[in-house]
């Protein structure tokens, strides 16, 4: 974790990775916490194509 945190800082990597788990965990699982982290995780993609000209 460390190495990818430090190639993140680098620039050579892009980490998309929830910041919350909404609630959710192995034994439950809520439509909203999954609705919500799928919408936390579609707008953390927008960061992709900027990354990839970079």
């Amino acid at each position: 974790m460390a190495l990818a945190k430090e190639c993140e800082q680098d620039g050579r990597v892009l980490i998309l990775a929830p910041e919350s788990l909404y609630g959710l965990n192995t034994l439950s699982k809520s439509f909203e916490g999954l609705e919500c982290m799928y919408r936390a995780g579609y707008a953390a993609a927008e960061a992709i194509p900027a990354f990839l000209k970079s």
